[in-house]
């Protein structure tokens, strides 16, 4: 049998798990980086004034600190950009803008999301996530992982009965393929292959499709129609595979953020053990 190595996609989505957890990105961006970034700003920051208000060296790194990964601009140009956003800023407070409602609440969302990502960021800082730990999830993961996939064709039936008629049709010797083309009742683009699925990991395999077909020999179908969401199939086997892990290097930065999400996951759920948090009105 063959072995399957896995796409850096197909990992994060089946070997790390899409757990739905909480991301330290999950408000926008990265926790903002130590305050120190401040102080080596302000040693070189000069004077700026703009309508006599100051725009200070702790103003700047905090500006620069918002930037998106990977496209902070150089001093000169977000220092104008900073410039831009204080005339416009200005501008706006002559025309009343800060006064409004919906603006002042999206100010105080901003402020919240800022004092919770510094939070996470110092949950992550006091319990960094170890060598160790790294190491027994991969181990984990391994163990739990599908350590086969399967490639299948089936022909969909309405009923038990138009799928126990087609079986009697293949105990007789007609072609499988030539089958699924004719009586399969799957509009998508299995029916035009004869039936014929992608390659499938036991883990995204139902379990009653799995318990049918997991006995069956290479190009041999299953004897009694199983039923689906979809209705009554009838599966060939036509092949297996063995799937290898992936190397541990190849997951080691996703498996670190899975569990600074658990670790901050944690953190939260205990907050809310010890807290009050009520909704009124559903």
């Amino acid at each position: 049998m063959k072995k399957q190595k896995l796409n850096s996609a197909f990992l994060i989505a089946i070997f790390i798990g899409s757990t739905g957890m909480l991301s330290t990105t999950a408000f926008g961006q990265t926790a903002p980086p130590p305050a120190a970034s401040a102080a080596n700003t302000s040693a070189n920051f000069p004077k700026v004034t703009v309508n006599k208000e100051t725009i200070s060296a702790e103003g700047f790194a905090a500006y620069k600190r918002s930037a998106p990964p990977g496209q902070l601009p150089p001093d000169d140009v977000a220092l104008e950009q900073l410039i831009n956003i204080e005339l416009l800023y200005q501008d706006g407070k002559k025309q009343g803008v800060d006064k409004q409602a919906d603006i002042l609440a999206d100010v105080e969302n901003q402020r919240r999301n800022i004092i919770a990502r510094t939070v996470m960021r110092n949950i992550l800082t006091k319990q960094p996530v170890t060598d160790k730990e790294l190491d027994q999830a991969y181990k984990q993961r391994v163990e739990q992982m599908s350590k086969k996939e399967y490639k299948l064709s089936h022909i969909l039936s309405p009923n038990e009965a138009d799928a126990k008629a087609i079986i009697a049709e293949l105990d007789k010797g007609q072609d499988f393929a030539t089958l699924a083309k004719t009586k399969s009742i799957d509009t998508q683009q299995s029916k035009d292959a004869g039936g014929a699925l992608p390659w499938l990991d036991s883990a995204r395999v139902p379990p009653q499709v799995l318990t049918a077909v997991s006995g069956l020999a290479a190009k041999t179908y299953t004897k009694t129609p199983v039923q689906t969401d979809m209705g009554w199939h009838v599966f060939m086997l036509d092949a297996t595979r063995d799937i290898s892990p992936p190397a541990f290097d190849a997951v080691k930065s996703q498996l670190k953020t899975a569990l600074e999400n658990d670790r901050v996951n944690a953190y939260i759920a205990k907050l809310k053990k010890d807290g009050a948090v009520q909704i009124s009105g559903k």
